[in-house]
C-alpha cells in the first residue's frame, strides 16, 4: 500500500492506522529518501502526527507554518488520502 504514496514527498500521517504501522511507514519512506518525523511541527516529508480525538488544532498548526512561509493554499486545493474508505463509503457497501 505504501507504494501508492511514495511520489509525494509532503504526507501528513494521521490517526490509529498510522500510529500501528509506524515502522512500516517510516521504513518505507527511509528507502526512498523521504524524510520522516513525528508530530505537526514538521511541513517536510512524511509527519506521523498520529492518533487525536481532535486533530483540528494539528492542522491548524500546519496551516498557519505554511501561511507563514508563504505557502498558502486555496481550500479547494486540498486533497485528503483516506488509507481506508471513508465511513460514508463503508456504511453504502454494507447497505447493499
Amino acid at each position: 500500500m505504501l507504494e501508492r504514496y511514495e511520489t509525494l514527498n509532503c504526507l501528513l500521517w494521521v490517526g490509529e492506522g498510522a500510529d500501528i504501522h509506524q515502522q512500516s511507514i517510516e521504513a518505507h519512506a527511509s528507502s526512498k529518501g523521504i524524510d520522516f518525523a513525528q508530530g505537526p511541527q514538521r511541513t517536510e516529508g512524511w509527519v506521523l502526527v498520529g492518533s487525536e480525538a481532535n486533530l483540528a488544532k494539528d492542522i491548524a498548526t500546519l496551516a498557519w507554518q505554511r501561511f507563514q512561509s508563504g505557502l498558502a493554499e486555496y481550500p479547494e486545493s486540498l486533497q485528503a488520502i483516506y488509507v481506508r474508505p471513508s465511513d460514508a463509503e463503508l456504511k453504502n457497501i454494507v447497505s447493499k
